[in-house]
């Protein structure tokens, strides 16, 4: 099946280096990317550093200096930084993803029905949104993306715009043997986006792109074998706070979540346990562990399920489930989702990457959503 995000997936020029940022509530990622001639992207170097307690919570930057003190630091270890291109993911917290159907219209007419439809008929829990829409199937303009920048008048239109978009209803209307497009919009609070990129800029840094997750590990999915299954390919990218849910299923993507987890929890609630109770009324850190695995198991299972009977996948009961990402004892973390859901889960196998030095696949798997935006290279 051809790829359906030949946009997303572009190859890394030869003879050019990126950078993919990511910021999460614990740490700043960064990974080097470079390609020389015809040969496979070489990962130059990856860093990471811890962020002070509370610098960012859910996704939201409460210390913009303290983060810009982390990232400038990880910036200086990169020479050519200044000279490559930069990309940047937005945390998930901070996005509200829908999965909507539309008329499979050209992206110009597809547009207008998106600024319809977020301004009048969707309640977005923000003001200010910014929004991008990827058209995932369809036969018109498939590897087209449409992004609108809204300003504080969302909530409005001037008449002439609103004639336009009645008239586009009034023409797209649904009719006997109309074809559908399945699409997915991103929408993010424009403060959001200021806050990160400013972020960046601080450290003498231009941001080419921002994205989500979901298409950053889907560009690093397509250098493995893992795409190569006729079953759903389930991504589990995750952090001590929360993780991100994907579903891929003949090269398309069907589904994203994003859950609150409590491996963070369990750590500190351990630490205060052990402050004010004696040894032998506390319960073992084991034992909050495999609370925190099982946790995030039901959460796994209700995305399954979710994908099984309301999206009318009835009949799919074979599922391949890739972990990515950094949290303490990630193995076992992933040999009881998969003792608890019997089902087959993996870490990403990044092993058949090429390296500037010696980084084991399991260091590259915490990499994995830097790696994934370095690869989109100097295309915005």
């Amino acid at each position: 099946m051809a790829d359906p995000y030949r946009h997303i997936t572009r190859k890394l020029r030869s003879g050019r280096r990126s950078i993919g940022i990511e910021i999460t509530d614990d740490d700043v990622k960064l990974c080097e990317i470079a390609r020389y001639r015809k040969k496979p992207p070489i990962v130059l170097h990856v860093s990471s550093a811890e962020l002070p307690a509370d610098a960012v919570r859910d996704g939201s930057i409460l210390d913009s200096d303290a983060v810009i003190s982390v990232l400038r630091g990880l910036v200086q270890q990169v020479p050519a930084s200044r000279k490559a291109a930069v990309h940047l993911v937005l945390p998930s917290e901070q996005l509200l993803i829908r999965f909507l159907k539309f008329p499979d219209v050209r992206m110009k007419d597809l547009r207008k029905l998106i600024d319809y439809e977020v301004k009048h008929q969707m309640l977005i829990p923000f003001d200010n949104p910014v929004y991008d829409v990827v058209k995932l199937n369809g036969r018109v303009d498939v590897t087209a993306t449409g992004s609108r920048k809204q300003d504080a008048t969302i909530g409005t239109m001037d008449s002439q715009m609103q004639l336009e978009v009645a008239s586009t209803l009034e023409e797209l209307q649904p009719s006997p043997g109309t074809h559908e497009c399945e699409c997915m919009l991103v929408i993010a609070p424009q403060a959001a986006v200021v806050a990160y990129t400013t972020i960046l800029t601080a450290c003498g840094l231009n941001p080419l792109s921002i994205e989500t997750k979901v298409f950053s590990l889907y560009r690093l999915l397509q250098l493995t074998d893992h795409m190569l299954t006729d079953v759903p390919v389930v991504i589990v990218d995750m952090n001590m706070y929360t993780a991100d849910i994907t579903i891929i299923h003949e090269s398309q993507i069907k589904l994203t979540r994003n859950v609150a987890l409590s491996f963070a929890e369990e750590r500190e609630r351990t630490g205060s346990l052990d402050q004010q109770l004696p040894l032998s009324a506390i319960i073992s850190e084991e034992d909050l562990f495999h609370q925190a695995c099982q946790g995030l198991a039901h959460e796994l299972e209700r995305v399954l399920s979710f994908y099984r009977y309301t999206l009318n996948n009835r009949h799919q009961a074979t599922y391949q489930v890739i972990m990515t990402g950094s949290a303490a004892r990630f193995e076992a973390i992933a040999d009881n989702i998969q003792r608890e859901l019997n089902i087959r889960v993996e870490i990403i196998n990044l092993e058949h990457m090429h390296t500037a030095y010696d980084i084991s696949s399991a260091m590259l798997a915490e990499y994995a959503v830097p790696i994934g935006l370095a690869l989109r290279g100097d295309q915005a």
